[in-house]
């Protein structure tokens, strides 16, 4: 179970050429660290805007926020990351943590989710 998905996210991710943290390919635990600093510099989606100072993604807990409220998704559906910064991580480097203890359905989910938000900005 925890290989199979690992792999899922592992995959998903490494033929979009996002890069998890340091290179780091986790070996035990139900999450990694993922490098999602592309998205610095979106613009917030609007549903967001009012709990947020910035109109821009500048920090992790910007691009958490962005996520929620649908970043680069046609049906305004989110997905939730953790902030890396949660973990002593510097907020302006972009890292998120995702997790995969979910069904192969959800986290194939998550992982489109994610994908689709990086897509959005990188046109």
């Amino acid at each position: 179970y925890y290989q199979a998905r690992r792999d899922q996210v592992l995959q998903a991710f490494a033929e979009k050429e996002v890069l998890l943290h340091e290179g780091f390919e986790p070996e035990g635990g139900f999450f990694t660290l993922i490098d999602l600093s592309h998205l610095l510099g979106a613009e917030i989606p609007a549903a967001a805007q009012s709990l947020l100072i910035n109109r821009e993604v500048q920090q992790d807990v910007d691009i958490a926020f962005a996520l929620m409220h649908g970043l680069g998704q046609s049906n305004k559906q989110g997905v939730a990351l953790m902030p890396a910064s949660c973990f002593g991580v510097p907020p302006e480097r972009g890292l998120m943590r995702i997790s995969w203890s979910s069904t192969e359905a959800e986290v194939a989910a998550i992982c489109q989710r994610v994908l689709a938000a990086l897509d959005s900005v990188r046109h």
